[in-house]
């Protein structure tokens, strides 16, 4: 993601959200395609950029991302590098 990731959390196997802030559109770049989004409490429309990035709007928002069901060991794996990722953004290294 080319913004500044403000917190994230795992909702579930499949969904996370997570709290940004861009002054320019976002890029979130993700491990398997978005199924469906939530910008801010309310359903919005996939904008991608590929078939595993997603475009997010400037500003300040909190994003509910659901994506699409894996194997059980891919949902591991998944789950394995999102807590890596909320770590490395924790500890200001990017």
């Amino acid at each position: 993601m080319n913004a500044d990731l403000k917190a994230a959390r795992l909702e579930s196997a499949s969904t996370i959200e997570f709290s940004y802030q861009s002054a320019a559109r976002a890029i979130a770049i993700l491990d398997r395609p978005a199924a469906r989004i939530q910008i801010d409490g309310a359903a919005a429309a996939l904008v991608r950029a590929g078939p595993n990035t997603i475009f997010l709007p400037r500003g300040q928002h909190i994003v509910t991302l659901s994506i699409e069901s894996a194997s059980p060991v891919m949902e591991k794996r998944f789950l394995e590098k999102f807590i890596d990722y909320v770590a490395l953004f924790a500890s200001g290294s990017r």
